[in-house]
């Protein structure tokens, strides 16, 4: 089986962009991943209703199978998933992901992982490669999105995402926008 992952989130996915290049499984046995494979193909060759559907739900399963798969294998060094596979990085992650809009300052961030400040900053920027206020930045600006496009009030969106208004979290699209054109991201 050959598969492609393509996206449409209008920017960058940290998620996508930590996985490599290129990944070989053996789909046998009777493991999740090879499981998923043998029913898309058994889906797609079906000829039933609600059939893209259904390979559409199962083509989840794989991917996610496929990423648990690499967490396992450690194949991934750094980015996003590194941190969630790393044991004191992944509590901040998860954390942030779950509740963007919290105060999320440098002391409260090595707090939740039982790290020093200095010791956080250093390791979440060699695991992550990213600083952790921009890590958060651009996670906000993930979910901000997401909601804009569900034509959400702006005000309402920022407040969900940690923003005060509609302004600061427009100043900080911009800013991110201009800083991602002059380094061609």
């Amino acid at each position: 089986m050959c598969a492609q992952i393509s996206y449409q989130s209008g920017g960058h996915s940290p998620l996508l962009q930590a996985l490599p290049f290129c990944l070989n499984y053996e789909l046998t046995g009777d493991g999740l991943l090879a499981q998923s494979a043998f029913w898309i193909f058994e889906e797609a060759f079906k000829d039933a209703s609600g059939k893209h559907l259904i390979i559409d739900r199962l083509c989840d399963v794989f991917l996610i199978s496929v990423l648990r798969k690499v967490l396992e294998e450690g194949a991934i060094k750094s980015g996003m998933m590194a941190g969630l596979a790393h044991p004191q990085l992944a509590k901040v992650l998860i954390k942030i992901h779950q509740t963007p809009e919290q105060n999320w300052s440098l002391s409260a961030m090595a707090e939740e992982c039982g790290m020093s400040r200095s010791k956080f900053a250093d390791t979440f920027k060699r695991v992550i490669e990213q600083t952790p206020a921009d890590y958060l930045a651009d996670w906000r600006l993930s979910v901000a999105k997401k909601l804009i496009l569900k034509n959400q009030n702006m005000d309402l969106v920022a407040n969900q995402v940690g923003y005060e208004n509609g302004s600061a979290l427009a100043r900080v699209f911009r800013k991110k926008q201009d800083k991602r054109q002059k380094s061609g991201y």
